[in-house]
């Protein structure tokens, strides 16, 4: 699973839910630019539980929303000071197209 051993949320919020499902309580969520490390892969194939890289917190996202990253990469993120988001609503350029990220939102890396 090497290429799925570390993530960073591309969406401005991504969902952390406590089962592996759709239907399944949201115990908190990830914001843009945040970090994770992937635990396990569910038996479907589906769904990646992941622990926070900054409180550690665990809980399961949509395989279809994770964005893997290097452990390179993921380290890199780790070690650097970042911005943080402290507009209610922001926009940026992102990989040449405006998104929209919410307060709290991290830009790890960010040089301008």
């Amino acid at each position: 699973m090497e290429t799925l051993s570390h993530g960073v949320v591309r969406l401005s919020l991504l969902p952390l839910r406590k089962e592996p499902a759709e239907q399944s309580e949201m115990i908190s969520q990830l914001l843009f630019g945040e970090h994770y490390y992937v635990q396990e892969l569910s038996p479907n194939n589906q769904w990646l539980k992941v622990r926070n890289a900054f409180d550690q917190y665990e809980g399961w996202i949509s395989l279809k929303q994770h964005h893997a990253i290097s452990e390179d990469y993921f380290d890199q993120i780790n070690e650097s000071e970042y911005k943080i988001c402290t507009d209610l609503v922001a926009r940026i350029l992102f990989k040449q197209q405006v998104s929209y990220i919410t307060s709290g939102a991290i830009l790890p890396l960010l040089n301008n």
